[in-house]
């Protein structure tokens, strides 16, 4: 794992975030690559959901559209990375 990412993950498991938002393609690809670094991130961050921007949003569309709109229950924390 590149040591600008640990800072950011350790902070989004320290802080329960579910979601880390961001561009940056080094944490994106600790979700998708089949290294063996990628995989332990997996394991080791597995609460962490890292998603770009895009794809946070459209994760988020996609529930309230199934739950009929926004559901004042849903409550979770997002931790989003402008720049690494």
């Amino acid at each position: 794992m590149p040591a600008a990412a640990k800072p950011y993950l350790n902070l989004a498991v320290g802080t329960e975030a579910v979601f880390l938002v961001s561009r940056d393609n080094d944490l994106l690809d600790l979700m998708t690559d089949f290294t063996d670094e990628a995989k332990d991130s997996r394991r080791r961050y597995r609460r962490v959901n890292i998603l770009n921007p895009v794809e946070f949003l459209e994760e988020e569309m996609r529930k309230l559209e199934s739950e009929g709109g926004v559901s004042k229950s849903r409550r979770y924390k997002v931790f989003m990375v402008l720049a690494v």
